[in-house]
């Protein structure tokens, strides 16, 4: 018997030898059940109930999933000096440590053995496929193939340990880090590939200008190595597979922005690379592109006619955003302007940054029914529980003011859990995880002689990213203030008591009070009311997250980023004052509420930018999905019309944006007849995905997102 999933297949022996032997030999040995020990038990009952890995609908933990690092590593280094430079950096410096050897210095010893140890690892298994490939070279009669042989060969003799002489030889040796990278944080939170077009371009050059190379030839060696990145597929606990479907893995890599002197950093290759994903529409890896007030519209008119295609490929990041984040987090201006993309839709600083613990994702909703509920909140399986005593009792909430009091307690409460599950996680993988490869391939890793999941000194050059509280739902959440304020506290329609019942009814016996809810004004098309409502709750978001530190003594962020998320939490919430039935997926990102923004993309831009209130500018990662319909982008004037969003999108310093290019009747017709749409590629949140491989629930969020036809404005 066979067990198949999406290509996938394990004989009944196999699957038998995994729950047999591989599961009992692993149990009690895990780093996620050393951080489940760790955990404060009201916080694990928070977040897990009495099931270890389970979400309760409040907070979609990713410990057991993405629980090690994000990074963006030395591909520059490695292709220019070879990992025997490394090796030779590392081997100086145990040397160095031996001729003084203090009390406290044999972490260091340790560190520099397994780095070592793991880097001449890394070319021991390259030269083995170079001994396959001469094997399987002198059986080969087809001397076309031979040849082929021979060259991937030599090619694998040579790299990662020495400097790459051609182009091929630079993506080989890319591709070899990958793994490295990969084998030590197989569910990691991301791999960055770099900015592929800045560090690969020097040999692509040489390489055309002395006869060795094509543009068609390079494109080919790009493909087949964005193929073996599609090759990867997590693991996946129960509570994570909710949050991340469609075989995500992150794989992110990064085109145009600035050079660290300021240029604008577009060349040659990153027109090929953009070219690549409109004739070769494969989800992986995930392009970023970035841009600021400086790139050129020829750059954005190809990246136009890629959107055009329909695999939501490339993703936008904003230079003006993400550069001045990470100078007011100290960081010198030329390293900043060498950030690349990591993950959903972060950033890291190569060689510099590292991220240590994963993401916790809160239902922002579950904040607003405890604060309108005196402290219970619905969630898991039917469950209602008390978790606080709100400051004002809900029969003597009089206004918005009021309800901002017990909000403000509600996630006060959630952000303490959050602190101390990304608190006990740190600890807990600082003395169970190690990744001695990635550590090598790191600056500061090397320097500090520590591996990157240990506390480094920032003199060293090391920046950590301290996480963040990331909100699901923040556009339900939004909408559900403006229709409690306009026809509870404004209107007096209804009392809030009346609302409450409501939605734990699910509105069954209230259709004419959910028809006025969802009626209510929208901040999406620009309502000021509503944008108002949005900035306070922004702010105090914020004023909460401020007051909270790291164990590294690091500042806490507010991002927006679901993966998918908000439909798993959706489905786990009830019905919500703004209209939205029970089970239903909760808004997306700072996306506005699937349906409700009607005046065009650039109102919907314009309402995003509005709502942050930059009370201590902690904001980072929100998440903008657009959906358009592929007559918007028809002609000259749609191409004109895209380059302004993208204007648009870079003059209100958004952190990001990304668009899905595809009409609703396209993707209706994709549920019914999966096999004749099996190549729909769609945007999710921060990654592409097969259509077709998604969920029932996350394909009709994304068939019910708005769909624009037109740039109009009111």
């Amino acid at each position: 018997m066979l067990f198949r999933s999406a290509g996938y297949a394990m004989t009944q022996a196999e699957v038998d030898t995994v729950l047999n032997e591989v599961v009992p030999y692993w149990k009690g040995k895990t780093s996620h059940e050393l951080y489940l020990n760790m955990l404060p038990r009201e916080t694990r009952r928070v977040i897990y109930g009495d099931e270890e890995y389970a979400t309760q609908g409040l907070i979609f933990d990713e410990a057991n999933n993405a629980h090690t690092l994000s990074w963006t590593g030395s591909y520059e280094k490695v292709i220019r000096e070879g990992l025997e430079s490394i090796i030779r950096e590392l081997e100086e410096r145990k040397a160095g440590i031996e001729g003084n050897l203090l009390h406290n210095q044999m972490d260091k010893i340790y560190y520099l053995d397994a780095a070592i140890l793991s880097c001449k690892a890394m070319i021991t298994y390259a030269h083995r496929y170079a001994d396959r490939a001469e094997a399987m070279a002198a059986e080969e009669s087809d001397p076309v193939r031979r040849a082929e042989l021979e060259t991937i060969a030599e090619i694998c003799r040579h790299v990662p340990e020495h400097p790459a002489r051609n182009f091929y030889e630079a993506v080989q040796a890319q591709w070899f880090l990958q793994v490295g990278y990969r084998l030590e944080n197989m569910n990691g939170g991301g791999v960055g590939l770099g900015r592929l077009d800045q560090y690969l371009y020097p040999l692509y050059k040489a390489g055309l200008e002395d006869g060795t190379l094509t543009e068609e030839r390079a494109m080919e060696i790009l493909e087949c190595m964005f193929i073996k990145v599609g090759e990867v597929v997590p693991y996946q606990g129960k509570s994570t597979a909710g949050g991340h479907k469609g075989y995500t893995h992150f794989e992110a890599l990064s085109l145009g922005g600035l050079t660290p002197d300021g240029r604008d950093a577009t060349n040659p290759l990153t027109y090929l690379i953009l070219r690549s994903k409109k004739e070769f529409p494969f989800q992986y890896p995930d392009v970023s592109l970035r841009v600021h007030a400086n790139t050129p519209d020829k750059l954005l008119r190809a990246a136009a006619e890629v959107v055009k295609v329909g695999y939501g490929c490339p993703k936008f990041f904003n230079d003006e955003e993400f550069i001045t984040h990470y100078i007011a987090a100290g960081v010198p201006l030329h390293i900043a302007r060498d950030y690349a993309a990591c993950g959903c839709c972060g950033g890291r600083l190569p060689d510099y940054e590292t991220y240590l613990a994963a993401v916790c994702n809160l239902n922002i909703t579950a904040v607003l029914e405890m604060a309108m509920s005196d402290g219970w909140v619905h969630f898991g399986d039917g469950k209602y529980e008390k978790f606080l005593d709100t400051p004002i009792p809900a029969g003597h909430i009089q206004n918005m003011d009021d309800l901002m009091v017990n909000l403000e307690a509600a996630f006060t409460f959630f952000v303490r859990h959050i602190m101390k599950r990304t608190g006990t996680l740190e600890q807990s993988n600082a003395l169970k995880l190690a990744c001695p490869f990635t550590s090598a391939l790191s600056e500061a890793g090397r320097i500090n002689m520590k591996d990157l999941h240990q506390p480094c000194d920032r003199d060293y050059g090391l920046y950590i990213d301290n996480g963040a509280v990331n909100v699901i739902g923040i556009g339900t959440l939004i909408e559900s203030l403006s229709a409690l304020d306009e026809f509870v506290f404004r209107g007096r329609e209804f009392t809030l008591e009346q609302v409450r019942q409501a939605v734990n009814a699910n509105f069954e016996g209230y259709e004419p009070m959910r028809q006025k809810l969802l009626r209510a004004p929208k901040f999406a098309n620009g309502d000021q009311h509503a944008l108002e409502l949005a900035r306070r709750f922004d702010a105090m978001m914020q004023n909460v997250i401020v007051r909270h530190r790291t164990m590294h003594g690091g500042q806490k962020h507010l991002k927006f980023v679901p993966v998918a998320s908000h439909v798993a939490l959706g489905g786990k919430t009830i019905a919500t004052p703004n209209g939205r039935r029970a089970g239903v997926a909760l808004s997306e990102g700072i996306s506005p509420t699937q349906g409700t923004d009607e005046n065009g993309p650039i109102t919907t831009l314009n309402a995003v930018a509005a709502i942050n209130s930059h009370a201590h500018d902690l904001t980072m990662q929100r998440l903008l999905n657009i959906k358009l319909s592929p007559a918007f982008l028809e002609g000259e004037s749609g191409i004109q019309n895209f380059i302004q969003i993208i204007r648009t999108f870079v003059d209100l310093k958004l952190w990001h944006i990304k668009f899905n290019v595809v009409n609703r009747e396209t993707l209706l017709a994709a549920q019914k007849d999966p096999d004749k749409y099996r190549n729909l590629v769609v945007r999710v949140a921060g990654y592409c995905a097969y259509f077709t491989d998604l969920s029932e629930k996350l394909q009709m969020e994304i068939i019910n997102r708005t769909e624009h036809t037109s740039m109009c404005t009111e």
